[in-house]
């Protein structure tokens, strides 16, 4: 466990933390958000004794932080930040494998934490761990970080607005992933946004800051029903049952999805149109293709597969990870009522209706 009690950082004059108290519990993910200069960023360096506190006390485990060797703790605890800091001249593998390395681990360990973490994260070992950070694209290179702040496996992963400095439908898609990472490896986590539906997606508790103070701390959905005063009301916004979305999980709303194989003749495919209004078509590893409904079988194509109106699993489908809240977007970008949930591999498992949506 976590816990700050009282804890304050001056700079200069000027109190950019005022009396922080807070405790965050072991397999907690707690999300500190706020205004720019609340003291977000700060509060975090202060955990891992980037910098020293002016006043109060920090424990970890019920250990005073100040009794550690600066570098100990920091091996203990993963830190991952915005501007990714990977290091250039280092190939990827070399960057997972760095704090590893100092706490002197094997190689064949190293070589074997660096490949689990790699995928993991949706990065093929064999094509990314020989490549140099000037070779990643901006969201590969956040996964890579990522990766590294896990490699020597600490209880505690501190993040620094992690997904910052990448495009909305990578941030998306990397929040989804690390969603389901946390849900794995329960690894007790202190994650700085600025981001409100970034904090509602992923924390178990998120706390509020104003000008280095606490305003709220408390479970999202607490402070989407009762927040505390007219700061947090406006803070979060207007769009709450919007925001709601994203707490719950595409998994939990799929239903089963009609299909049919792309090689079916088209007669086949008229048949099961009688009782549905549309069908997904799949090809023969179960991988979403497009769909068909009744104007498709106005032509005159043979098979479910050469009439079908084309889809792109990879811009329209979601998986059993991804939010309602996703799943509404793909369906709004798409102009479709239904969006496909596959697996990793694009393979068709059910589907998340408009309906499902307004029902939750």
């Amino acid at each position: 466990m976590i816990s700050l009690q009282q804890v304050t950082k001056v700079f200069a004059g000027r109190t950019a933390v005022d009396g922080l108290s807070f405790d965050v519990e072991d397999g907690e993910f707690c999300v500190i958000i706020g205004p720019s200069g609340c003291g977000k960023s700060t509060t975090l360096r202060m955990i891992n004794r980037l910098i020293p506190v002016s006043g109060g006390v920090i424990t970890i485990g019920g250990k005073d932080i100040t009794t550690y060797r600066a570098e100990e703790l920091r091996r203990q605890i993963g830190y991952a930040i915005q501007s990714v800091g990977l290091f250039p001249h280092m190939t990827v593998a070399q960057n997972v494998g760095v704090v590893p390395r100092l706490l002197g681990w094997h190689q064949t360990r190293i070589r074997d934490r660096t490949g689990h973490l790699l995928e993991m994260l949706n990065l093929d070992p064999g094509i990314y761990s020989a490549k140099y950070p000037r070779q990643l694209s901006g969201g590969e290179a956040q996964r890579v970080g990522v990766a590294r702040a896990l490699a020597a496996d600490p209880s505690i992963l501190l993040m620094d607005e992690p997904f910052g400095a990448i495009d909305p439908i990578t941030r998306e898609a990397l929040q989804t992933e690390f969603a389901r990472i946390q849900k794995e490896l329960r690894k007790t986590i202190v994650f700085v946004t600025h981001d409100i539906d970034e904090a509602i997606r992923l924390a178990t508790r998120i706390i509020i800051l104003r000008e280095g103070k606490l305003v709220q701390h408390d479970t999202p959905e607490n402070i989407m029903t009762n927040p505390a005063g007219r700061f947090v009301t406006e803070f979060i916004g207007t769009d709450r049952a919007l925001k709601r979305l994203s707490r719950l999980g595409a998994g939990d709303y799929m239903k089963k999805a009609p299909s049919i194989a792309d090689s079916e003749p088209l007669q086949s495919a008229a048949r099961f149109l009688l009782e549905h209004p549309y069908l997904w078509v799949v090809d023969r590893n179960g991988r979403v293709l497009g769909w068909l409904d009744k104007n498709d079988l106005e032509g005159a194509e043979p098979t479910a597969g050469l009439a079908m109106s084309c889809l792109d699993h990879r811009t329209a489908a979601v998986t059993t990870e991804s939010t309602l809240k996703e799943a509404l977007s793909r369906m709004v970008q798409q102009g479709i009522r239904s969006a496909p949930v596959v697996d990793r591999k694009g393979a068709l498992l059910g589907e998340i209706r408009m309906e499902d949506i307004l029902e939750a």
